[in-house]
C-alpha cells in the first residue's frame, strides 16, 4: 500500500477531508491524523495516529531482530567450538538460549523504538509542534491518482508527499 501524507492547519478542514474520504471508500484504519491537539482531534471523531505510527517501535525492533539472529548464530557457532554447552545443555537447551537472545535483542530495539520518533513522519515534526495536523491515508495503488485528484480541489489541505506503508529497519528518512 501507498501512505499519502498531507498537511493542514485547520481541523476542520482534515474533519471534512476525513467525511470526503469515507464517502469515497477510505476507511478509519486507512486515514490517521498526528497532531498535538488531541482533545480536537477526539471531538472532531477523526481516528489518531497510534504509538506505531509516531515512534520508530517497528524499525527499531526489526532492527533488534536482525543484530539478535545475528549475535545468535555468532554464539551458537561459537558455543560448539569451544565449550561444551551442547553436551551439557543439549541441542534443544542450546536452541532455547539462541531464541531467548533473538527475544531480548528485539525487545530491546522496540524499547529505543520508543524513544525514538517515527523516521517516516520526522520531516514533519516542526509542522506538527507548531499546531498543523498531519493526515496519514493509506491507498492501494489503484486507488492514490483519484484520492490525489478528490484532495487536488480540497481548499487548506496541502500534499506532503507520499511513502509505502511497509517499515525497512536500516532505510534512513
Amino acid at each position: 500500500m501507498k501512505r499519502l501524507y498531507y498537511l493542514t492547519h485547520d481541523i476542520d478542514v482534515a474533519e471534512s477531508v476525513s467525511k470526503l474520504l469515507h464517502v469515497n471508500g477510505i476507511s478509519d484504519w486507512n486515514f490517521h491524523v498526528l497532531s498535538k491537539d488531541d482533545a480536537g482531534i477526539k471531538k472532531h471523531h477523526l481516528h489518531a495516529a497510534t504509538p506505531i505510527h509516531e515512534l520508530d517501535i517497528l524499525r527499531s525492533g526489526e532492527r533488534g531482530l536482525i543484530y539478535g539472529i545475528i549475535l545468535a548464530v555468532i554464539m551458537v557457532v561459537l558455543m560448539g567450538q569451544f565449550t561444551s554447552w551442547f553436551d551439557m545443555f543439549g541441542y534443544l537447551g542450546v536452541f532455547g538460549i539462541a531464541i531467548m537472545t533473538i527475544g531480548f535483542s528485539t525487545w530491546i530495539g522496540g524499547f529505543v523504538g520508543v524513544q525514538s520518533e517515527n523516521y517516516k513522519i520526522r520531516r514533519f515534526h516542526d509542522v506538527i509542534e507548531r499546531g498543523g495536523y498531519l493526515l496519514m491515508i493509506d491507498v492501494k495503488p489503484k486507488q492514490k491518482a483519484s484520492i490525489e485528484i478528490l484532495l487536488m480541489n480540497q481548499h487548506g489541505v496541502n500534499k506532503a508527499g507520499e511513502d509505502t506503508t511497509l517499515v525497512t529497519p536500516f532505510h534512513h528518512a
